[in-house]
């Protein structure tokens, strides 16, 4: 039973993912399988050099979402292992070594992959340290699946830009399908060097705005919850001296400068714990946090309202859905 590497590519993914598959494939060094799905607007000439008996290629003229791709693939595949790889991913042989041992000495078992993101420019920095984070991240890329395990936990979901393999991930641990076993050697995706700050800006925005409603997703009430402590401690605090104590300098209810104590309080909390904390926590170390600390700053808050207002319409819609 050979292993199938299941590729998704999109047409601006193409050029990217034809230079290092091609090799890539031909080389083949485990005899594995590989169903790449092709979706969108492609020029035939771009894969013609994939003359190879280990590639079947499903080109799709219409463009899919991740999980219609990947849904594509399952249907071929009727038994034994199969990983999942991006197109935009780079595979290690440390990887390829892994998935073959795991493939044979685990005749039915799956284990989830990883990713490690790296930077293409200086600024990427301060953007993976306010976001990925520079640890391993557990994700669908490099994980290596039976067959089984969609038959118990389901397909990807077909309908969605974005979320549809955490959310796939989050139904099979809740099924406990995948073991304990060794970290597998991380993929790596080298951001692109190409795009700006504000294609993440939107990507934030797009995969926050389709997976605010995905049951997996468990920190929509807590950005809410508190930007409204910070929005109501802020209010209090505001009216606390004219409400409490009437003005009066010499009552044991009035505090002072109480309104910018409370904000400062709240920024230092934020810009400690979000621009701090977290990056450390996600690998960023002390030095490039200190060199970027400028940049961490405004990404992160720019990244944080930009989730905020993607989460906001599916909190007003759930809101009226509670009121009836």
């Amino acid at each position: 039973m050979f292993l199938n590497l299941i590729i998704p590519c999109s047409t601006s993914d193409a050029d990217y993912f034809f230079d290092w598959f091609i090799p890539f494939a031909s080389a083949n060094q485990f005899s594995f399988k590989y169903l790449v799905i092709l979706n969108g607007s492609f020029v035939q000439l771009c894969y013609q050099e994939l003359k190879i008996e280990s590639v079947t290629i499903f080109s799709i003229t219409r463009p899919l979402f991740p999980g219609q791709a990947r849904n594509i693939a399952l249907d071929c595949i009727d038994d034994g292992h199969l990983a999942f790889i991006d197109a935009r991913t780079i595979v290690s042989s440390e990887w390829l070594q892994f998935a073959h041992d795991f493939h044979l000495n685990h005749s039915e078992s799956s284990c989830l992959g990883s990713v490690h993101f790296l930077a293409s420019r200086p600024w990427h920095l301060p953007l993976i340290a306010s976001t990925y984070g520079f640890n391993q991240l557990s994700c669908l890329p490099g994980s290596v699946i039976h067959r089984k395990a969609f038959s118990r936990a389901g397909y990807f979901l077909p309908n969605v830009r974005a979320g549809e393999d955490i959310d796939w991930i989050w139904r099979a641990s809740r099924l406990q399908l995948f073991i304990d076993c060794e970290i597998p050697p991380a993929l790596k995706y080298y951001l692109d060097p190409d795009l700006d700050i504000f294609y993440y800006l939107r990507k934030w925005f797009r995969n926050y705005s389709c997976t605010s409603g995905l049951p997996y997703v468990s920190d929509t009430q807590r950005t809410f919850y508190a930007f409204f402590l910070f929005v109501s401690a802020s209010i209090v605090s505001y009216v606390w001296n004219s409400l409490f104590a009437k003005w009066n300098e010499l009552s044991h209810l009035y505090i002072p400068f109480i309104s910018r104590t409370v904000v400062s309080v709240f920024i230092l909390l934020y810009l400690f714990l979000r621009c701090i904390y977290l990056p450390l926590k996600k690998g960023t170390s002390l030095m490039d946090l200190l060199k970027t600390f400028y940049l961490v700053v405004p990404i992160s808050i720019a990244l944080d309202v930009v989730k905020l207002i993607a989460f906001f319409p599916p909190l007003l819609r759930n809101s009226r859905s509670f009121v009836k």
